[in-house]
């Protein structure tokens, strides 16, 4: 199944479908027809019931939407012809497209495309029914392979050839190389600011998952299951729905929303996509890390260093606990379109690219176990100093397999290399597929020469002072025999 548009440019919003599926059940929520809301290129169908009694609550369709309806239009045309052909009266699809049955006729489907391409091309077209058998051709008979998880009023289905936003994310030493955070970080302000500066929606469930990214890594915001038009800050009702983590607190605590709501949520995504963590770390820290990633792939890091500088400085100013102090987005587009732009941008409080210490090399960051049953399995990281400073480190790990670290703790000199061994006992059985994955945690702090391991406590790792202290996370897979 194709997905239902495929955006242009980061702007245009992405089509979904949001289906609260009853399959026969009633649902007291649902009405006897749609409500149409239009804005951003398409229309959001919202909360009807049709004949056959399901329940559907928001499909947001654009350009290309319209014509991926065309050619489903074209598809059950040919499927007409060739059951007329061979007598087969049954309504099979073959290959990737699926059996809608004898009770959905392809001609009722053709009629459906028409009607919902009709509404979208006609301003003043009237709300209309969608039927279930057509709901079915476009989620792929519903399927779970297809299907996001749950929105604001439904479940999500989405194209098998895109993934959400929350699966990238990583913290600033792996995954994804800056450049490509940023134009992501750029994209979804794009389509922010074309939801609110020219169509007045709220989206009002901004968060990672919704929000979907292309095979360029173009973002695409997704489900309008709770947007609404710009009212001027009124009040929620009692039935709305919440994101934890990403709601505002305005909506949160007191159900006001605004479209600074969104803005808040943009700032928590722009944090996550920087630092791979909601966590608001010291500004230093972060850029230590990137530098200390950048200086490993010998890449240019003049631009990277201030883009990363102005996300983190405009993510708090998105996250201000008033909604008055936080920007409008036409705001923030134009202060990162002034960045790309600008030679010498500075921001208060960010120290010089020469000016920050490196930090202690750990590889690798990420490594698989082949698990062989009753016999000890080992692996190592290797902690690399670079510097002319001496490093204490200890290692640390919550998870409840009996893991045995040697040397969890220990002095990495200047100019040299440190090998920790971990060993993973022996194992009796296969743990599940869901409870294969451990993390451990390595801590690292510049001491004096005088220092040995017995010296290391867990105080000197508190960030006190202004002292500065590293905390790298490695991963340990486990794989079944």
């Amino acid at each position: 199944m194709k997905e239902l548009a495929h955006l242009p440019s980061a702007p245009v919003l992405a089509s979904t479908l949001t289906s609260a599926t009853c399959h026969g059940r009633r649902r007291e929520a649902a009405t006897p027809h749609c409500r149409i809301q239009r804005g951003g290129g398409g229309v959001d169908v919202a909360a009807g019931r049709d004949c056959w009694g399901a329940a559907y609550s928001s499909m947001w369709v654009t350009r290309r939407g319209r014509r991926e309806g065309r050619r489903w239009r074209q598809l059950s045309r040919e499927r007409r012809e060739e059951k007329n052909r061979s007598g087969d009266r049954d309504g099979q699809f073959n290959g990737k497209e699926q059996r809608v049955g004898s009770w959905a006729r392809m001609d009722d489907v053709d009629a459906e495309l028409d009607v919902l391409e009709r509404t979208i091309d006609n301003v003043s077209a009237n709300p209309n029914k969608l039927k279930l058998p057509l709901l079915k051709l476009i989620t792929g008979n519903f399927s779970e392979e297809l299907r996001i998880g749950d929105g604001g009023c439904g479940v999500v289905y989405k194209s098998p050839e895109n993934e959400t936003l929350s699966f990238v994310f990583t913290d600033e030493l792996r995954g994804l190389e800056w450049h490509t955070r940023y134009q992501i970080i750029k994209g979804i302000c794009e389509g922010l600011n074309h939801l609110h500066k020219e169509k007045q929606i709220i989206h009002m469930d901004l968060k990672p998952d919704n929000i979907l990214l292309d095979e360029h890594m173009v973002p695409k915001i997704t489900d309008f299951g709770v947007s609404r038009f710009d009212d001027k800050s009124q009040t929620m009702t009692a039935d709305h729905l919440l994101s934890m983590g990403y709601c505002a607190p305005e909506y949160l605590h007191h159900g006001r929303r605004s479209a600074k709501s969104d803005i808040y949520s943009l700032g928590v995504i722009i944090l996550e996509l920087v630092t791979g963590s909601k966590e608001n770390r010291s500004m230093t820290k972060v850029l230590r890390r990137w530098k200390h990633r950048w200086n490993k792939s010998a890449m240019d890091t003049t631009s990277g260093y201030k883009q990363v500088a102005a996300s983190l400085d405009l993510a708090q100013k998105y996250m201000q606990m008033d909604p008055a102090d936080r920007p409008n987005i036409w705001d923030l587009l134009s202060e990162l379109n002034k960045l790309d732009t600008a030679n010498n941008v500075r921001i208060s409080g960010v120290p010089e690219y020469s000016e920050l210490e490196d930090m202690i090399g750990i590889e690798p960051l990420e490594m698989r176990l082949p698990i062989e049953l009753n016999k000890e399995i080992s692996c190592s990281i290797e902690l690399t100093n670079d510097t002319d400073d001496y490093f204490a480190f200890r290692i640390s790990t919550t998870s409840l397999r009996p893991y045995c670290v040697l040397q969890d703790k220990d002095i990495v000199p200047p100019r040299s290399k440190y090998s920790v061994i971990i060993v993973l006992k022996a194992l009796d059985n296969v743990p599940p597929h869901n409870y294969r994955k451990d993390e451990f945690s390595v801590q690292s702090t510049r001491v004096n020469k005088s220092f040995t391991a017995l010296d290391i406590a867990g105080v000197m790792f508190n960030e006190d002072h202004g002292k500065a202290v590293d905390k790298v996370n490695v991963m340990i897979f486990l794989d079944a025999p």
